[in-house]
């Protein structure tokens, strides 16, 4: 499959939307997206071999806009990038199935992203509890920073990548998602690690994103959080460029996703697992005092776990 030349695309905006057994979520996501108004060119949803429903959801919506594109179930990042390749816009959203767009949002990501072009355009993103109608409990930003966020994507990223806003010209440079990596969980990380390291980005202060907290989501448990911080250690070893100026930085993020899991470990009775990933923190980073204080606990625990 070949992505739309660039120079090729409409002057409007494609929402790509991964959509796995969301046959209860998908229609306030949409409702989301149409309510932006005409600057929405386009809508791909790809179905990622939902059976509950979810496509008997979507043929019922009429609206010329919506696509929908269907493959057996192959994960996000597979969904994102056969998405983004079948879009026709000169600009590209993505958002979950779950979640949901800011009212009047895209517009103005869209007239920022005129006004830095070559640069991603990223806001806020806010958080609520099961309903995305309700109030949100906390608003993140992806990144404190404006123009270089690659130091906070290597030690903290709050909030999410997809609040941005990313030109089709971004997306192939970098490759968009990476699905043959099936052992990423970080994908996302990913994505924004391989963006930031070619590309600006500028902070625009609004909220975009609406992300839903609820019992299906993976973000509360901790054996997955540890999944997460295992892969986007290496995610760091792989993606940021070998040149001498990123060497510290490469050294202290793996130190630290490292440091993250073997926190996990201690927490669920594994001091021995946690006390290997200790010592594999400060391989990486040797004066990272967190990693000296879990590996001095973890020699005075007498629990020891598989």
């Amino acid at each position: 499959m070949s992505v739309t030349d660039s120079t090729a695309r409409g002057n409007y905006v494609s929402v790509v939307i991964p959509a796995y057994n969301r046959a209860h979520y998908i229609h306030e996501a949409l409702d989301s997206v149409f309510a932006q108004g005409p600057c929405i060119g386009e809508i791909i949803v790809v179905d990622d071999g939902s059976t509950d429903g979810t496509v008997e959801t979507l043929q019922a919506i009429k609206d010329s806009r919506l696509k929908v594109v269907r493959q057996t179930n192959q994960g996000a990042a597979a969904a994102r990038q056969r998405g983004w390749l079948e879009c026709q816009g000169a600009w590209v959203i993505f958002l979950d199935s779950d979640d949901a767009l800011e009212p009047g949002c895209v517009e103005k990501q869209l007239a920022a992203a005129k006004e830095n072009p070559g640069a991603v355009v990223y806001a806020r993103t806010s958080i609520h509890e099961d309903q995305v109608t309700k109030p949100p409990s906390m608003v993140l930003s992806f990144s404190q920073k404006t123009g270089d966020v690659l130091q906070d994507l290597c030690f903290y990223s709050g909030g999410t990548i997809f609040s941005a806003i990313f030109s089709a010209k971004a997306l192939e440079a970098v490759g968009g998602f990476f699905p043959e990596k099936t052992d990423c969980v970080s994908e996302d990380i990913d994505f924004a690690v391989r963006l930031a390291v070619r590309f600006p980005f500028v902070f625009l202060p609004i909220i975009t994103y609406r992300t839903r907290n609820h019992p299906a989501n993976t973000y509360k448990n901790r054996e997955f959080q540890q999944r997460i911080y295992l892969s986007a250690q290496q995610v760091m070893a792989e993606r940021l460029p070998k040149a001498p100026k990123y060497w510290l930085l490469r050294a202290r993020s793996q130190a630290y996703f490292l440091g993250l899991a073997a926190q996990v470990d201690e927490e669920l009775g594994r001091p021995a697992k946690a006390k290997v990933r200790y010592l594999q923190s400060l391989k990486h980073w040797p004066i990272k005092l967190g990693a000296w204080k879990g590996l001095w606990r973890t020699k005075n625990s007498k629990v020891a776990k598989a």
